[in-house]
């Protein structure tokens, strides 16, 4: 079974198409992986979990999600523990479970954590804290996330750290600091930095826009405008349910 080339086919398919439409063909994988598991394929068996809860995220199918989370956990050897509870983390807070992420956050960097993986949970600690009413330790946590960040990938940081990036950064600080009315120029440099995948375009605008609307600018039409064309070709619901809450589609 060829584990890592289906991760590798799910992650292009969600870059370019969404979640929603692959979560269940990964649940199915994942599936046939845990019945087939030998110790050889422990790891990548556990890789292919990480993806299959993060796609169930992205499609709010969250009780799934957890599941998966857990089984996943089985499997994993210690960078992919880190990858799996990161992403149950921010799935935490985004369904309003915001001790539970802060618990998790906490938890994890109450150990010997590498720069980059460090600086991700710190992320979901402050995210977590803002969600709970804490703007001002939240600030000073996103702050040492970013003294982390520019620490660089150390030795024991695992190859999937790529991804967090300066611009996974700013969202996640707009995001943050949207909690208390705020964040809308982070979230813009996301946005508009440069080109990227349908996906991420569709999620970070659903969101611009939603933070835009809250403040009653009127920059919310014209960006919900460049993202509702993505409705139906993106599957991501998180998005769609973001873009729904700026009063712009629906």
């Amino acid at each position: 079974m060829d584990l890592r080339g289906t991760v590798r086919e799910l992650v292009t398919l969600d870059c370019a198409h969404g979640a929603a439409g692959i979560a269940d063909l990964a649940l199915r994988r994942f599936a046939e992986a845990r019945r087939a598991v030998t110790w050889e394929l422990r790891e990548a068996t556990a890789e292919l979990g990480e993806l299959c809860g993060w796609l169930l995220f992205d499609s709010e199918r969250h009780r799934e999600a957890r599941r998966v989370n857990r089984a996943a956990l089985e499997f994993a050897d210690l960078p992919m523990r880190w990858f799996i509870l990161s992403n149950q983390a921010q799935a935490s807070v985004h369904i309003g479970l915001d001790r539970e992420g802060l618990r998790i956050a906490e938890g994890m960097l109450a150990t010997d954590l590498p720069p980059r993986v460090a600086a991700l949970f710190r992320v979901r600690r402050a995210r977590a804290l803002a969600a709970l009413g804490a703007p001002g330790e939240a600030e000073r946590e996103f702050a040492r996330a970013r003294s982390a960040f520019l620490d660089g990938i150390g030795a024991r940081d695992p190859s999937w750290t790529w991804w967090i990036t300066e611009r996974e950064l700013s969202w996640h600080e707009g995001m943050m600091r949207a909690e208390w009315g705020r964040g809308i120029e982070e979230l813009a440099d996301s946005y508009e930095s440069g080109d990227s995948n349908p996906r991420s375009r569709f999620v970070y605008g659903a969101h611009l826009a939603e933070a835009l609307a809250r403040v009653r600018s009127r920059e919310a039409e014209r960006i919900a405008g460049e993202v509702v064309p993505f409705v139906g070709v993106v599957g991501s619901v998180r998005a769609e349910r973001a873009l729904e809450r700026s009063g712009w589609w629906k």
